[in-house]
């Protein structure tokens, strides 16, 4: 006994070591940040109130009643909301629909289009929106090109109201493929094909066994690629940034670039800081709401 115990602890101790450089990069990178954060959310930072990050001026909740009066900001959580609500589903339901035709092909044939859908995951986010910058081009950019063939004229994609934030959400659709695919094809992957096999000698068709075999087997990785999904897309930044600003008249304007534009442009932090946390209530809500509500399917 004596023997087991000072090997768990000698095993506890390296399992520390080993953990510290992860441990105190996440204290310094994430979890001090975050802290300073919340703290700055209650003051001012304002230079032409005569403060400073040195100085600042503590206001408690004046931030937060601020920016839930800003009509911008209620602006800035809708365009988010949209692009969420629009890039989310397609994007989750195409990677299903691919992970599941890629299924019965040869496994040669399904790495190589596996490593087609990955390459724009590996791929900077800032390169993805200078090629799709190319594509929505409205003088010599490859959509209006083939709506050109068609006899229609020229759109402005990035510089019409109209059509810019779903402009940004089809380049998201589009270039996000890679991770979910591979996720949703491991997924498909640990089923048994016995299971198959049996329902097949019951006489069960494609879409039976699908609904009654894959579909409740893969329930678990669905999960995670739609809350990691939508937790990404309501961070959407870099497209916004490289592409548009945010612009036309704020179309395209999300909660994150809002926030970057408040703190590091207007020199709000204060402000900035008391969005962030606003923005991290409603991330924190929707993915708890999406546990209770397909969490309890999964267990059943």
């Amino acid at each position: 006994m004596t023997i087991r115990s000072s090997y768990r602890r000698r095993l506890q101790l390296w399992s520390l070591v080993f953990l510290a450089p992860a441990l105190i990069l996440f204290v310094v990178m994430t979890l001090i940040p975050v802290a300073q954060a919340v703290i700055m959310a209650f003051y001012s930072y304002d230079p032409f109130r005569g403060n400073s990050i040195v100085r600042p001026q503590f206001v408690g909740l004046d931030n937060f009643a601020t920016v839930l009066r800003s009509a911008g900001f209620w602006q800035a959580m809708k365009n988010t909301l949209l692009f969420s609500l629009g890039v989310v589903p397609l994007s989750t339901a195409l990677t299903l629909t691919f992970a599941l035709l890629m299924q019965p092909l040869r496994r040669a044939y399904q790495h190589a289009f596996k490593a087609a859908f990955y390459l724009p995951g590996v791929v900077s986010d800032a390169v993805i929106a200078l090629i799709w910058f190319w594509i929505f081009n409205p003088t010599f950019g490859l959509l209006n090109y083939f709506l050109s063939l068609l006899g229609f004229g020229p759109i402005y994609w990035l510089a019409d109201e109209t059509w810019a934030l779903p402009s940004i959400m089809l380049m998201a659709v589009v270039s996000g493929w890679g991770v979910s695919v591979i996720i949703f094809s491991a997924a498909i992957d640990q089923i048994p094909e016995s299971l198959y096999e049996a329902a097949a000698i019951e006489g069960a068709g494609s879409w039976r066994q699908f609904r009654h075999i894959t579909w409740p087997l893969m329930r678990p990785a669905f999960l995670f690629v739609l809350v990691i999904g939508t937790l990404s897309s309501l961070q959407v930044f870099t497209p916004i940034y490289l592409l548009t600003r945010g612009g036309p008249n704020r179309a395209t304007q999300t909660a994150v670039y809002l926030i970057y534009e408040t703190a590091f442009e207007y020199l709000q932090l204060g402000r900035a800081a008391a969005m962030a946390l606003i923005l991290f209530v409603l991330v924190f809500t929707l993915a708890f709401v999406q546990f209770s509500i397909l969490r309890p399917k999964l267990e059943s």
